[in-house]
């Protein structure tokens, strides 16, 4: 074999292994264009996926990839970057707080309908989230369009790969137990509040959610061109200033 290919193979058989320490049962595991591999299984009757791209580099990242069909909400969390206090107060960040300071400090948590964070995010769901390193793009959470999924920045290993499935299981668990409804919500809630009924989710409340996230990164957009024009004409007049 070539040197890349020994590479991949080698990275195929310690994801075999981590896989199986997390007691999932293969049932495919296939490269993945030239740099990456994705394992397939199941994990107590649930269909695992495994990705992991930029084998061999220091761009590797591992995906870890579970069915979430019929979660009528949306959720994306990302580590918190330094000085982004200033991009919420301008409304380029939208963050929703679920009521943890330790996990409220460390991530940006967009959801539709706002309220679902709160919901979707529960106790072993954070708690699992904030066992993994940080750094400025990892890990990141996605739950829409029928799966959830945690990406970190390196290669899995039995702990990270059991910390993302805790997380992701906790997180389905709780997105598949709400449904949509129309009747009967308090303006401004996104669930209905009586007792027998509060799991139902309002449509309404969810594309408020989204228009007000597409309005924030319109914003970021609009801020950033606007900033590197103002540097190019500061950079245009200081080179005329120099040619003058």
């Amino acid at each position: 074999m070539r040197k890349p290919e020994n590479i991949l193979h080698a990275a195929a058989a310690r994801l075999d292994a981590v896989a199986l320490a997390c007691a999932i049962q293969r049932l495919a595991l296939r490269p993945l264009g030239r740099d990456g591999l994705i394992l397939t299984g199941t994990r107590g009757g649930v269909t695992v996926t495994v990705r992991v791209t930029g084998v061999g580099s220091r761009a590797v990242r591992t995906t870890a990839l579970v069915e979430a069909a019929g979660a009528p909400v949306e959720l994306s969390l990302r580590p918190e970057l330094a000085g982004e206090r200033l991009d919420k107060a301008l409304g380029m960040t939208v963050d929703v707080e679920v009521g943890d300071a330790a996990f409220d400090a460390r991530f940006v948590v967009e959801a539709a309908p706002a309220e679902a964070a709160r919901k979707v995010l529960p106790p072993a769901a954070r708690g699992a989230l904030l066992a993994f390193p940080m750094d400025d793009e990892s890990p990141r959470v996605r739950l829409g369009e029928g799966m959830a999924s945690v990406t970190w920045a390196r290669e899995p290993d039995p702990a990270l790969l059991q910390h993302a499935l805790t997380a992701l299981g906790a997180i389905v668990e709780e997105a598949r137990a709400l449904h949509e409804g129309l009747r009967d919500v308090a303006p401004g809630h996104a669930f209905r509040q009586d007792a027998g009924d509060a799991r139902k989710v309002d449509p309404r409340e969810r594309e408020a959610a989204r228009s007000k996230l597409r309005g924030a990164k319109a914003r970021a957009v609009v801020v950033i061109g606007s900033a590197v024009a103002a540097g190019v004409g500061f950079l245009a007049t200081v080179i005329l200033g120099h040619a003058a």
